[in-house]
């Protein structure tokens, strides 16, 4: 696991290589923190004290900006070769707390030269919470923190998202044996790879250059905000799913990440109502129904009923939570 220290430098380089513009496009969209935004500019100018590095990569905004960093290269390379191009006009930042939890930006949104794609902080922790719930529950040398520990916390920190909630599933996470840590951050990724690839599908497909997911997340005014039909909705699942596990190298391991999928739909829909947001979304059940339709025709049925235990597991988490 690289240190904090690694990933802001490696932050830094992605920054440099990138040549984001701070002033015309981040500042839009990160929170308004002046003092945080002006410490990435020193960073990204300068060589930096070692103690200073380490004092801002305490900040939880700066390792999920990285951490976001890492899954935009990964993406990059599941999609099909025809489909980089727009890809690699794309940067990945974070989104203000707000009722979008992802979307995608592009020249309505000051965007030039390319796309953003934004990921709100709720969704982030979010998923890595719910990620260690699974494998908290399935892993056999798991006894404390239960999945419903870690459940608990993903709605309460997708809801809140306070600093309090922040560290208390810090320390939640930090009670797993280290080798259920790396298990947890892999099923964290492919949750945070889907979402991605399934905004890379609104860019490829066009749906952003046409006006869908333009400022609602910048601006807060619903009027400005125009969101992707359920049929674009639809189609972006699809080039996610087909991106990502086309190419899987059986239909165990296929499963396996699918059940991840599917576990992040169900959490998502959840978290949602649970928070009292909107949602200009198709239902989740249409959603999920047409996903598993692909893996069956593309897989054939689940060997190993990944889905009996993902929904034996949300089941009993539902009931213990509403006691």
């Amino acid at each position: 696991m690289p240190t904090k220290k690694e990933l802001l430098l490696k932050y830094a380089q992605q920054v440099r290589r990138r040549d984001i513009a701070w002033d015309r496009e981040y500042s839009k969209l990160l929170p308004p923190d002046e003092e945080f935004i002006e410490s990435l500019r020193l960073l990204v100018d300068y060589d930096y004290p070692s103690e200073r590095l380490l004092e801002i990569a305490n900040d939880p905004v700066l390792q999920m900006q990285a951490l976001l960093q890492d899954v935009l290269e990964d993406v990059q390379g599941f999609l099909p070769e025809h489909c980089r191009c727009k890809a690699d006009q794309s940067i990945v930042g974070l989104l203000p707390r707000s009722e979008v939890n992802a979307s995608c930006f592009g020249s309505q949104a000051g965007i030039t030269d390319g796309y953003l794609i934004g990921l709100n902080s709720g969704l982030i922790h979010g998923t890595g919470l719910v990620s260690a719930a699974l494998i908290a529950d399935t892993h056999p040398s798991v006894e404390k923190p239960t999945g419903r520990d870690f459940f608990d916390a993903s709605l309460r920190f997708f809801s809140k998202g306070s600093p309090e909630d922040f560290e208390k599933s810090i320390q939640l996470t930090i009670g797993l044996p280290p080798e259920v840590q790396v298990l947890v951050g892999a099923n964290h990724s492919v949750m945070l790879w889907f979402v991605t690839l399934h905004e890379c599908g609104h860019i490829v497909h066009g749906d952003v250059d046409n006006g869908r997911a333009t400022s609602h997340a910048i601006s807060h005014e619903k009027s400005t905000y125009h969101p992707p039909t359920w049929e674009e909705e639809y189609a972006a699942d699809q080039f996610a799913l087909e991106s990502f596990l086309l190419n899987r190298p059986n239909a165990e391991r296929a499963w396996t990440n699918y059940a991840t999928v599917d576990l992040l739909y169900r959490w998502l829909d959840l978290a949602t109502q649970r928070a009292k947001a909107s949602q200009d979304y198709p239902p989740t059940n249409a959603r999920l129904h047409r996903l598993r339709q692909w893996m069956c025709a593309t897989w054939g049925d689940d060997p190993s009923n990944h889905l009996q235990t993902l929904d034996d597991l949300w089941h009993r988490w539902i009931k213990e939570t509403e006691v």
